[in-house]
């Protein structure tokens, strides 16, 4: 029984090895929240049966007979080294896709887990998040703690209004993405490169907006669902602004909530209340369950496109990708040749009769 409750907190160290799904509540940064998380696996696994000191065999021959000792090693006792298991001991990769406002899933890498984490960061899996705003009035950040700095009308925007301003930003978007490409959306050329899969930028400074809607209106609150890549917490902050920009008002963000990273949900992440070893173990587990069926299903595998060298704006890659653009001849280059004509006409002198 004794040798079962010293393999205890060793067998859960085993387990505490992969991806890790938590729901990140708002205004807790990631360095609190990776520190909170090292206490807790720490001070769990302390608590248990933990291995016991190294035994020592000493010779002692002052009577004249060589007698064998078994004794204690103090050098690797826990009140002589400290507890067995360390902070400095856990391994963290956190992404920084969610900000100190945003809130909801947050997968990170955990000891052997890390390059794993890496992989699906590097991969820029579909994140899905439920924003909501607040119409008529403006903060000098765009966030509701903000101060605020501009007030606007709001009585006749209705829900019909906010559905027709993100319909024309998506669309808006996706045409950026495909002229960015050097790819007419009309064309064969866009249908072959949708049908690869999911259109993803190789820059990590390029956001890429695929869906948005409205799934509430209460005016002068409303929250948008929106499916995007490569976004950081300032885009979300400043599309809430551009919103109510749309709508010919103002609006500012109240909350910022992240309801899917990649194969990973709601479902599997695990609220601040839950976060013991026990249960730390068991999500492991399903994380790396959920991430090893995502690698065989080939939904990784999707179209990459590379960027130039870019030249950012606001956090905001704006440049082109590795694709020759096709101009448009038939207009351009006829304004252009009426253009010249004319000037060599107005440089061309009278004839004297």
């Amino acid at each position: 029984m004794a040798v079962c409750e010293t393999l205890v907190a060793s067998k859960y160290w085993r387990n505490l090895h992969g991806l890790l799904c938590l729901f990140k509540p708002s205004g807790l940064s990631t360095s609190i929240l990776s520190f909170s998380l090292k206490h807790t696996i720490s001070k769990g696994l302390n608590k248990m049966k933990v291995r016991q000191p190294r035994k020592i065999v000493q010779y002692d021959a002052s009577y004249g007979i060589p007698m064998e000792t078994i004794e204690t090693d103090y050098s690797d006792h826990p009140l002589i080294i400290g507890p067995r298991y360390q902070i400095t001991d856990i391994r963290l990769h956190l992404p920084d896709y969610l900000g100190l406002f945003s809130s909801g899933v947050y997968v990170l890498g955990l000891n052997g887990g890390t390059k794993a984490a890496r992989d699906l960061e590097s991969s820029k899996p579909l994140k899905v998040y439920h924003v909501s705003g607040q119409l008529g009035i403006a903060t000098d950040n765009c966030w509701k703690t903000g101060k605020k700095i501009q007030r606007a009308p709001f009585s006749k925007i209705y829900r019909p209004h906010i559905d027709k301003a993100l319909a024309a930003m998506q669309a808006s978007h996706q045409r950026h993405m495909y002229t960015n490409a050097g790819v007419d959306v009309q064309s064969q050329e866009a249908y072959d490169l949708a049908v690869q899969g999911l259109l993803r930028p190789e820059s990590e400074y390029f956001p890429i907006i695929y869906g948005m809607r409205c799934v509430h209106f209460e005016r002068p609150f409303f929250t948008i669902e929106i499916a995007c890549t490569n976004e950081q917490e300032a885009y979300l902050l400043n599309l809430i602004y551009t919103v109510g920009l749309k709508v010919k008002s103002v609006a500012m963000c109240t909350s910022i909530k992240c309801i899917r990273y990649g194969p990973f949900t709601l479902e599997h992440s695990l609220l601040q209340h839950s976060w013991n070893v026990e249960q730390l173990a068991a999500n492991v587990e399903l994380c790396n369950k959920i991430n090893e069926d995502d690698l065989k299903s080939g939904r990784r595998d999707n179209v990459m496109l590379s960027p130039l060298s870019s030249t950012s704006n606001n956090g905001i890659d704006t440049s082109g990708f590795e694709v020759e653009i096709k101009k448009d001849t038939t207009h351009r280059e006829r304004r252009r040749e009426n253009r010249l004509r004319a000037e060599q006409l107005e440089k061309t002198p009278l004839n004297e009769e």
